[in-house]
């Protein structure tokens, strides 16, 4: 009776550290599987001489890593400069595939109303004073378009920027497809209500934009 009792004491040790062993393992496996691929991503990206060229020198410190299947998105800096750039790395080929800088408004240009490849529109043509402004951007090239960064900029009809907002993340889009909308308050960039007016809403996303006329009133 003791023998059986101390047997059957040994199997069941044997199968609990057996089960927590292989539990631990997987979430081992699991956690260590994200934070890898972050820290690769990262690794790859810093020290990569495209994003290094891209900054001005060495010394590229991380800002922040996102990682969708096995592409990730890295957002890099340099202190010496300030510049800041989106960096799309492949982590399956273990290589940097596109450096994007960051999109930064420019003033006194007033944007490109007709463009190929995005087009930009709003939820409407009019608004009152302080209503919400939405903002679609949509590919209607022929082909899949990918990058890093989805922004809008509001500009005067003189080309002066008014404001601007937008998402540093990494997209790809079909054909057709259209992205998160945006969403300008009708603040400029201090934070104070514009004057009524007629202002060009431009949409960016990675290389490509658009732009589109609204009537404030």
């Amino acid at each position: 009776m003791t023998r059986a009792l101390v047997w059957h004491w040994k199997i069941s040790m044997v199968s609990v550290l057996a089960v927590g062993l292989i539990a631990g393992l997987t979430l081992g496996i699991q956690s260590l599987t994200g934070k890898s691929s972050e820290v690769l991503a990262a690794e790859l990206a810093s020290n990569s001489p495209e994003v290094q060229d891209a900054l001005g020198g060495e010394g590229v410190e991380v800002l922040e890593v996102e990682v969708r299947d096995d592409i990730a998105l890295v957002t890099c800096t340099r202190s010496e400069t300030g510049e800041v750039v989106c960096v799309r790395v492949d982590l399956e080929k273990k290589e940097v595939i596109e450096v994007t800088p960051h999109v930064s408004p420019s003033d006194d240009e007033v944007p490109d109303l007709d463009g190929e490849t995005l087009k930009t529109t709003t939820d409407k043509l009019s608004y009152a004073l302080g209503e919400e402004v939405t903002i679609e951007i949509t590919n209607i090239s022929p082909e899949t378009i990918t990058g890093g960064g989805v922004y809008y900029f509001v500009y005067d009809l003189e080309g002066n920027w008014v404001a601007g907002n937008g998402l540093f993340l990494a997209f790809e889009l079909e054909p057709g497809d259209g992205l998160p909308s945006l969403i300008w308050n009708q603040t400029d960039k201090d934070g104070k209500q514009v004057d009524s007016g007629t202002y060009i809403i431009q949409g960016k996303a990675g290389d490509y934009s658009d732009a589109t006329l609204i009537s404030i009133s």
